[in-house]
């Protein structure tokens, strides 16, 4: 049976996911008009991030229906994590501007927790973005910031189950920072194209 915390945790994480895919939706449409790769990469990256949420939320649903696809759930929250790790490379790899490969192995061994290694990854790319300058820097920075801080938080979520539901606010907040900067991107392509 659900409870109000298990709604609230699953209406947040189809949110987040449904957010993930409007980035990856714009930064197509923002792509086709300026041919930045960068946008490309993002919207890939994004594209995993939100599938990979919505079939989990999914697949949660229909385990609280049956037990049988809780060994579903196990297996596909394995998937999760590591197609939101790619994602995470992705977005690191295209915001430094370096080769990673070399360095990949590395970052492996070090970090084996997915949510360690997360954190690594989105502080990286605040790190790079912080060389940028203007306003979109900053949102850029604030979104991931806030997506890196969930991830924080998920770190003591065995401790207090209560953080299950506050992780989810932060990452809801950092989604909809990137959708503002990519439809703006988007807005600036058609702009441009239209001078």
């Amino acid at each position: 049976m659900y409870t109000v915390m298990s709604l609230l945790d699953i209406f947040l994480e189809t949110l987040s996911g449904l957010i993930s895919l409007y980035i990856s939706f714009f930064s197509v449409k923002a792509y086709k008009l300026t041919r930045d790769r960068i946008l490309k990469y993002l919207q890939l990256s994004f594209l995993l991030i939100g599938l990979a949420t919505i079939l989990r939320v999914g697949l949660n649903i229909m385990s609280y229906i049956s037990r049988y696809f809780e060994v579903a759930l196990s297996i596909f929250n394995l998937i999760y994590i590591l197609s939101t790790l790619v994602a995470y490379f992705s977005l690191s790899y295209i915001y430094s501007g370096r080769e990673l490969e070399r360095t990949l192995t590395s970052i492996l061994l070090i970090f084996v927790s997915y949510h360690s290694l997360a954190i690594f990854l989105l502080s990286y790319i605040v790190l790079n973005i912080a060389l940028w300058v203007g306003k979109e820097a900053k949102i850029a920075i604030a979104g991931y910031s806030l997506i890196a801080f969930s991830h924080l938080l998920s770190l003591f979520t065995p401790y207090w189950r209560g953080l299950a539901i506050l992780e989810n606010f932060p990452r809801l907040i950092g989604f909809i920072l990137l959708l503002l900067l990519v439809v703006r991107a988007e807005r600036i392509g058609k702009n441009v194209q239209q001078i």
